[in-house]
């Protein structure tokens, strides 16, 4: 399956028969060997986010099924879009999908230029993809440390902390001429410092904004500034924005009001 084909889908609960939000995000392991949860955010707030394990839930036509409960994720979040690099510094182009099984074992990685990589080429994933070139790159690995026999661990010395060390020190007496003095009349005060504080937008600022526009908004989603459309976006039927549109603040905008901004995401290339 193509990872990207459940991103927006409706997550629910069949034996509560509750809607529990919209498929946001997948997570993997540092190698992208599989993945490890499905996230799913509720588009009327996107505050609340939800991690189910991957394989433990059932994909439909049109929803995805949770059977158990939610858990914390951890791993990395699949970086769709992300730029992808092998070890020699090439730039290879962007993560288009990931195609895996029901399991989530990654079988390879699709790029914008058609191309695909392997899960073995994968070196480490974060904000984006590294894979292996002509160079090889390994991580740093601890120096193995010798466990010592029992005769030798009872005679190490036995290690303080700094806080032990300090407290055995004996205590300095302070330097009356270092020592500030007390009396308020010695006391010389120090001119005030301007602070700098960020100034709210003035109301001429607000309103030469487009209609129904959140800053806040589009500072989060500012990373979809610029792309294009690879597919209408539509709700209920209607064409809200056309193949190919370069999505602005306007439309983003549009897509939070009508709870879009995740299916905006996924098209956007």
């Amino acid at each position: 399956m193509q990872l990207t084909e459940l991103l927006a889908k409706p997550l629910i609960n069949p034996s509560a028969a509750a809607h529990l939000g919209s498929v946001y995000a997948f997570w993997t392991d540092n190698k992208m060997r599989r993945v490890r949860y499905l996230v799913a955010v509720d588009e009327d707030t996107y505050a609340d986010t939800l991690a189910y394990p991957f394989g433990k839930v059932y994909f439909g036509k049109d929803a995805v099924l949770a059977t158990g409960e939610s858990q914390t994720a951890n791993g990395v979040a699949v970086p769709f879009k992300g730029e992808v690099y092998d070890t020699d510094g090439n730039h290879l182009g962007y993560l288009q999908d990931v195609i895996c099984t029901d399991k989530g074992y990654v079988e390879h990685l699709l790029l914008t230029d058609g191309s695909t990589k392997t899960p073995e080429q994968v070196v480490a994933i974060g904000g984006l993809v590294i894979v292996q070139g002509t160079r090889k790159v390994g991580r740093s690995r601890p120096k193995p440390q010798r466990t010592p026999a029992p005769a030798e661990a009872f005679n190490l010395p036995v290690k303080t902390t700094p806080a032990e060390q300090l407290s055995e020190r004996e205590p300095i007496e302070p330097d009356p001429i270092d020592s500030p003095s007390t009396d308020p009349a010695e006391i010389e005060r120090e001119p005030l410092q301007p602070v700098a504080l960020t100034r709210a937008p003035l109301p001429q600022e607000v309103n030469a904004l487009p209609q129904g526009l959140n800053v806040r908004l589009v500072g989060d989603y500012s990373f979809l500034l610029g792309r294009t459309l690879a597919g209408d976006l539509t709700h209920h039927g209607r064409t809200l924005l056309a193949q190919g549109s370069v999505i602005d603040e306007t439309a983003v905008a549009l897509a939070r009001a009508n709870g879009l901004l995740v299916t905006l995401t996924a098209l956007s290339v």
